[in-house]
């Protein structure tokens, strides 16, 4: 079965354990890494007979809240049995370390996607991801979780190619106060995330259009700036250069998501909305390759 007919074909699946609690009795290790960050690595078990990812936090402290925080907020979001975020498994505690067990996610991540692929998926298909995308992040918004990290390396791929939002690590809870901290990914960080300002869940709109800029081309700019110098320039207005042959309306759809201003930024409900009243006119405006 092709990339193609997979995507058209499928429903994301969910997970509905009945419990999250867990032993080391409940996985076998030895498996490859899936991936590293800066409090945690990701490996490949077996969890009751299936294959899993086990995120294992380091002993730091701070490593310790942030899996406690992180394991909180995906239980809260698996127990609502959506398909648009990875799934939590299990969790324990071990000598200082916390053990998530989430569902295994076999085509990797979007970003990895892109990197092995330098033919692009046809951009009909591109939009799908981006719908999906889209939907989950109205989920997230709708259950008061701002993600704080949203960009290609952090949405990954089921079996029949759905995307999901994974790595809640930067996550957090919006309350009645607005958030603070300066947290996530410095090229999709919105200015008032580089400011240090308060902020809300509009930052992950502000990536959302990173992510779609990164989707759509395939890739992401290059920039010859220095990180500092890059940084600056979000905060006085300076973006990322739209590629010449980008539909309008997409272009139109970004340049509007990592507005200055956050207050002017579309919700992802709108984002949707928008995406799928003009999917018709942006394929068919469409000088991306097909």
């Amino acid at each position: 079965m092709t990339i193609e007919t997979k995507l058209e074909a499928s429903e994301p699946t969910t997970a509905t354990p009945n419990s999250y609690s867990m032993t080391v009795k409940d996985f076998t290790d030895g498996g490859e890494v899936l991936g590293k960050g800066s409090y945690a690595t990701v490996i490949e078990v077996m969890f009751r007979n299936k294959k899993a990812a086990l995120k294992i936090s380091d002993d730091r402290k701070n490593a310790h809240k942030t899996a406690k925080d992180e394991k909180e907020i995906m239980r809260q979001l698996t127990d609502l049995h959506k398909p648009y975020v990875v799934q939590l498994l299990g969790f324990m505690l071990c000598e200082n370390r916390y053990l998530i067990a989430m569902e295994y996610m076999p085509n990797g991540s979007i970003e990895d996607f892109i990197d092995c692929n330098e033919e692009p998926l046809p951009l009909s298909l591109r939009l799908q991801w981006i719908k999906k995308i889209a939907e989950g992040l109205i989920f997230l918004h709708e259950n008061h979780v701002v993600h704080r990290d949203l960009k290609g390396a952090n949405i990954l791929l089921d079996k029949d190619m759905n995307p999901k939002i994974g790595d809640f690590g930067s996550a957090a809870i919006m309350t009645d106060k607005p958030l603070q901290g300066m947290v996530g990914t410095p090229l999709w960080m919105a200015p008032e995330v580089i400011l240090r300002e308060s902020y809300n869940e509009k930052v992950d709109i502000y990536s959302l259009a990173i992510t779609l800029l990164q989707i759509v081309s395939w890739s992401l700019p290059e920039s010859d700036k220095t990180l500092h110098q890059f940084l600056v320039g979000v905060t006085q207005g300076e973006r990322l250069e739209l590629p010449k042959n980008l539909p309008h309306k997409l272009g139109k759809l970004i340049t509007k998501a990592w507005d200055q201003r956050p207050d002017d930024r579309p919700s992802a409900k709108e984002i949707l909305a928008k995406l799928e009243a003009n999917t018709d006119d942006i394929l068919s405006d469409s000088r991306l390759t097909p």
